[in-house]
């Protein structure tokens, strides 16, 4: 395994900037998904780091060696398509080791490396099979042991579970981290469902248009985003947001608009102050809400828009103020009907904070 390391790392096509100056240092044995919508630049990022692309400027490092003139085949990489790529002529145990025969390694140790990768992804009576004759969920399996079958410095996934039906991605996921944990392999996970990337990664890297926004676990990313795309981006359902000024009345810090009025401590107030922010974006997750019948302090009132089960503890509720929607996680007896009005106040422990022109958090 590798450390894994990105300088400044830009790709350009023409005048379209795919990734732009991307810098993420990657510990052995790591797992870190890079996350974001279409286009942001995480595939390009990762074909970077494959050698299929050549960086326009920047330079990636596998432990302390510059690796931009290496080419891929020499890189010690295994690569996972999204499209899986197996040769449909070839059975399940002659894909796995197509690599190794390529490399003229002696029959005996192909036999046996493939043997043992496809013990540990538990394929081993697969292995005749042609891919026709494999399920998806198979067939990915068949390309992980592919990649993991040259015992590679690095693990390059690239959307991997994307042609899975929901129950089966769920299992192949557990079974990648699982391998993943097991053979300590350095790994790099391109996806753009953020489920994934926060039950398999150990970090996230998240991009949008080319850049990098924050890497942190999914709970620093949760908890504490650094922006407010990362806001927006993570979490699901999503976190809503209010425009709101910021005042003193008599001394008294509020966040004020059309329909609320927020006390807010001194402390808070201080980091609106020190940021010359006088009109921040209040945001707030959908469940660290308090719902009543009644208004009450740092409340507003809503009506019902829509109710939708989610088939567990909680119902997921729509609610229209004005112009205004949010979405509130309530629990299954929640017993509200459409066009009822409720107040809706956020948990004033657990708000978030932006600046509207620049998008950071005004908030540690």
């Amino acid at each position: 395994m590798s450390e894994l390391r990105l300088e400044n790392l830009v790709k350009k096509f023409g005048e379209v900037v795919a990734v732009d100056d991307l810098s993420i240092m990657i510990k052995k044995g790591e797992l870190v998904a890079l996350l974001g919508p279409s286009g942001c630049g995480k595939t390009t990022a990762l074909l970077m780091i494959a050698g299929i692309y050549k960086p326009t400027k920047g330079k990636i490092f596998f432990d302390d060696i510059v690796v931009n003139n290496v080419s891929p085949k020499d890189r010690g990489i295994g690569l996972v398509f999204q499209s899986y790529a197996l040769y449909p002529h070839m059975t399940a145990f002659d894909n796995i080791a197509f690599p190794l025969k390529f490399r003229k390694i002696p029959k005996e140790e192909i036999k046996k490396r493939v043997l043992e990768v496809a013990r540990f992804t538990r394929i081993g009576a697969l292995l005749e099979r042609k891919p026709a004759q494999l399920s998806g969920g198979e067939q990915q399996r068949v390309a992980l042991c592919r990649a993991l079958v040259k015992n590679p410095r690095v693990l390059l996934l690239d959307e991997p579970l994307s042609n899975l039906d929901a129950r089966l991605r769920i299992e192949t996921r557990v079974e990648i981290t699982r391998l993943q944990k097991e053979l300590g392999i350095t790994t790099i996970l391109v996806t753009h469902d953020q489920v994934e990337a926060m039950a398999m990664a150990d970090r996230i890297a998240v991009m949008d248009k080319g850049r990098l926004q924050q890497v942190a676990t999914a709970e620093e990313l949760y908890n504490k985003p650094a922006n407010l795309f990362v806001a927006s981006f993570i979490g699901s359902p999503p976190m809503n947001f209010l425009e709101v000024m910021y005042r003193r009345d008599n001394g008294r810090p509020v966040l004020r608009n059309e329909y609320v009025t927020f006390d807010i401590p001194q402390k808070l107030a201080q980091k609106i102050e020190m940021n010359n922010c006088q009109k921040p974006l209040l945001g707030f997750r959908p469940e660290d809400v308090t719902l009543s019948l009644q208004e009450h302090k740092n409340s507003f009132p809503a009506k019902v828009f829509l109710i939708e089960s989610l088939g567990g503890a909680n119902v997921l509720v729509s609610f229209k103020s004005g112009n205004l929607f949010f979405r509130i996680l309530a629990p299954a007896n929640f017993s509200a009907r459409l066009d009822d009005t409720l107040w809706i106040a956020p948990q004033m422990d657990k708000l978030h904070l932006f600046h509207q022109e620049r998008g950071e958090a005004l908030l540690d």
